[in-house]
């Protein structure tokens, strides 16, 4: 099982290539690249996104670490058509092809979760990821559903896809190969499951990617393991029981988030030691 690690904060605090050195030079195995709330998505996916992705894809291979999986936009919407036409779709597709570049066998689609109350979840959904199967199939790379979540004033959130069963069950009625699942194991448990319980629930045929962070069930604040409540050795048993084929790759926003430049490579060296750390209850 390769550790990795996402971009999202590097990106921000630094360029691209120096974000993947800093991860490399932590010792992770590989990075999930993140193109989500990105500053600079009109620049990386706009019209010159394949020289940008081939760049990045050199540099990885002159230091030696992968990319393993990424993490698209999420900025389309309900009112969005899901055709190369629409600007939205364009930059989906554009991010499927920029991870293909760099090697990534997964990449992980939020579904469309904010939607008036006439238009079903499930149709809509269904009609979105299918929309990305050509392109998956002309790319050769795989589309990740993840449990998510939508923000409540009553409850704090409330879970969309978030049953094992659901998310299953809806993966599986897309009939393809070309989709999977990933499990956020922080937005299980603000969410009202334990991660294990959700992984137990799953095949190793159909979880195929991981979002790994901490929290203390109360807020998703993507801390680094050991800093909120979750049980590791309980997640690394069940990821053991289904004989888990992906990667561990860490989603630590929160943790990074408020740090300077300066203390960021030994924060990464933190993360990556407790990472190797966990991986030896699998």
């Amino acid at each position: 099982m390769e550790l990795s690690i996402e971009t999202y904060n590097l990106r921000q605090k630094f360029n691209d290539e120096t974000a993947i050195t800093l991860i490399k030079n932590a010792g992770f195995d590989a990075y999930d690249f993140s193109f989500f709330l990105a500053y600079d998505n009109k620049n990386v996916l706009g019209d010159n996104y394949l020289d940008i992705a081939k760049k990045l894809k050199k540099h990885s291979d002159d230091i030696g670490i992968e990319c393993n999986q990424t993490h698209a936009p999420w900025d389309i919407s309900y009112r969005d058509d899901f055709d190369i036409g629409n600007e939205n779709f364009k930059m989906l597709v554009r991010s499927l092809e920029f991870s293909s570049v760099l090697g990534a066998k997964n990449i992980v689609v939020h579904a469309i979760k904010e939607l008036p109350d006439n238009i079903d979840f499930y149709e809509l959904n269904y009609k979105f990821y299918k929309s990305l199967e050509p392109y998956c199939e002309k790319y050769k790379i795989c589309v990740s559903v993840e449990n998510i979540f939508n923000h409540s004033k009553e409850t704090g959130y409330v879970g969309v896809l978030n049953n094992p069963k659901e998310l299953k069950d809806f993966v599986l009625s897309l009939n393809s190969p070309w989709f999977n699942i990933c499990i956020d194991v922080g937005h299980c448990t603000i969410t009202g499951y334990e991660p294990e319980q959700v992984i137990s629930a799953l095949n190793n045929k159909i979880l195929k990617a991981l979002h790994i962070h901490d929290n203390d069930y109360k807020a998703d604040s993507h801390q680094l393991p050991y800093l909120g409540k979750m049980n590791w050795q309980n997640i690394m048993m069940a990821l053991k029981k289904i004989d888990y084929k992906g990667d561990f790759t860490f989603e630590l926003t929160g943790f990074f988030y408020p740090l300077k430049n300066d203390v960021i490579p030994a924060a990464l060296k933190l993360a990556e030691q407790t990472g190797r750390m966990i991986l030896k209850y699998f």
